[in-house]
């Protein structure tokens, strides 16, 4: 069978499948759905620095041979995500876990940044 199991700098997994980022992780219950996994890891939503609704609706639409998106970051802002990040590593210091971040300048990624420097970042 194959191995699955890697290592990131400190970081052990015990697979390498996890989430996009974007994909059923925009709030906490999505969240915790994807601790109960068999991930190696989870990934938050792209956070901006505040919440953000995104674009207004229709954002989605489906076609023939796949979709068209345009959905605009809606999320529910860095502290939200980070709140949850830092309490699954306390309640799990064995499951890494990845915060993107999606600034929209250059100084809003260094500040978000910084912020989150505890947690392992995808910018």
């Amino acid at each position: 069978m194959a191995q699955l199991a890697t290592t990131i700098g400190a970081f052990h997994f015990d697979n390498v499948l996890m989430n996009a980022s974007g994909v059923h992780c925009y709030d906490l219950t999505q969240l915790h759905e994807l601790e109960q996994s068999e991930a190696g890891s989870l990934t938050t939503k792209s956070a901006t620095s505040a919440k953000r609704l995104g674009n207004p609706e229709p954002r989605y639409a489906k076609l023939a041979l796949g979709s068209i998106n345009s959905m605009g970051l809606p999320n529910e802002g860095l502290d939200y995500y980070l709140d949850f990040a830092l309490t699954h590593q306390q309640q799990l210091p064995d499951q890494p876990i990845f915060m993107s971040i999606a600034g929209l300048t250059l100084e809003d990624n260094i500040a978000m940044a910084q912020k989150s420097k505890p947690v392992i970042l995808l910018v």
